[in-house]
């Protein structure tokens, strides 16, 4: 008798040592996953967010303006606190299989093979963002070096291809970027690629449409423009009279060309310079 209380007392006391152990491992492994998954959001939080903001430093310097926009760095934090929750996942899925608890392992266990996908189509919306960022800058800065911009300033035009085309290749970045994100996912259907290259296709012929009944009325002046400059029909300093305006040639654009009495300066069309120019005054290097 006195046997087998021991027996049972001896069984129970290894009992509670081992469930002390397993318990003395599940928290040590709680604490360890829960220290680390901080750690890890906040080394990757700083590191995309250092990595997207030399991107948009380069960007600024190449477009000669800022951009405000934070849709990067919030995707940066959802990306770092993914990762944080992954780990967690990851550690709940070890205590599970410890315990032996094998329907909350085995449930975790898919959720946990779909992750990557997640992970990698938030990945591929931080890079679209920063390539995006960067491309319409050097993007602008062409536009804007090849002198587009400065026809449409000649008219006074407030409108300014150079940010037109930028933003047009920005957002084409982005939605190339969320179809291949949303392909992660496992999206991917005709009807979306068909959508995809519809909204594209509108985008680009939208563009391309407002750039030309922009430019198609300065056609004209731009022929005239080479004329002028080729023959010689104007000078510069030579005083002249179109229309209403009348005084000195300035500049002879590609679009307009300025003349200046006084203190009034007049813009002037290089196709009406053709039709109805004047010359009231001899070549004079006084602007």
């Amino acid at each position: 008798m006195t046997d087998g209380i021991a027996i049972n007392i001896n069984s129970i006391l290894a009992g509670i040592i081992e469930f002390s152990i397993l318990f003395g491992k599940i928290i040590l492994l709680a604490i360890i996953g829960w220290l680390f998954g901080i750690l890890a959001e906040k080394t990757v939080k700083e590191m995309l967010k250092h990595a997207i903001s030399l991107t948009r430093r380069k960007g600024r310097s190449i477009e000669y303006s800022t951009v405000e926009t934070t849709v990067e760095f919030s995707v940066a934090e959802i990306i770092a606190r993914l990762i944080k929750y992954a780990i967690y996942l990851g550690v709940i899925i070890v205590i599970s299989d410890i315990a032996n608890i094998t329907i909350i392992r085995d449930m975790l266990l898919i959720i946990w093979n779909y992750l990557p996908n997640i992970i990698a189509a938030l990945l591929v919306l931080v890079l679209g963002a920063m390539v995006a960022q960067l491309a319409g800058g050097i993007v602008k800065l062409s536009a804007k070096t090849s002198g587009l911009d400065d026809l449409f300033k000649e008219v006074s035009s407030t409108f300014l291809p150079s940010s037109l085309i930028s933003l047009f290749f920005k957002y084409f970045i982005y939605l190339v970027s969320i179809t291949i994100a949303l392909t992660q996912l496992g999206f991917q259907t005709l009807l979306l690629s068909a959508m995809v290259g519809i909204f594209a296709s509108v985008v680009t012929i939208f563009v391309f449409l407002v750039l030309f009944f922009g430019i198609k009325d300065m056609i004209a002046d731009i022929f005239a423009g080479i004329f002028i400059r080729s023959s010689g029909f104007i000078k510069l300093g030579e005083r002249v009279r179109i229309d209403d305006a009348q005084g000195r040639v300035t500049k002879v654009g590609l679009v307009t060309t300025t003349i200046k009495n006084g203190r009034r300066t007049a813009k002037v069309q290089n196709s009406k310079v053709i039709k109805g120019v004047r010359i009231t005054g001899m070549l004079s290097r006084a602007a």
